[in-house]
């Protein structure tokens, strides 16, 4: 686990691709405690500051991009 604020070690671009059950299992094996998932249906996300969060960008049910918080 990692440290109290600290963000799992992890390479955002190994999510991109991957179906997003795939992307959510892989993220709850490298530690990150909140999935987030966006989609070009989502008007506006928020850019704070979450240590244990990743959030992927959704299209047609893969990751296209994916980054952390």
């Amino acid at each position: 686990m990692p440290e109290p604020d600290q963000p799992p070690e992890d390479d955002a671009d190994r999510y991109v691709g991957m179906s997003i059950e795939d992307a959510r299992r892989r993220a709850a094996e490298h530690g990150w405690m909140r999935v987030r998932e966006v989609d070009e249906a989502d008007p506006v996300i928020t850019l704070e500051w979450i240590t244990d969060r990743i959030s992927f960008f959704v299209e047609d049910g893969s990751v296209a991009r994916c980054w952390f918080h």
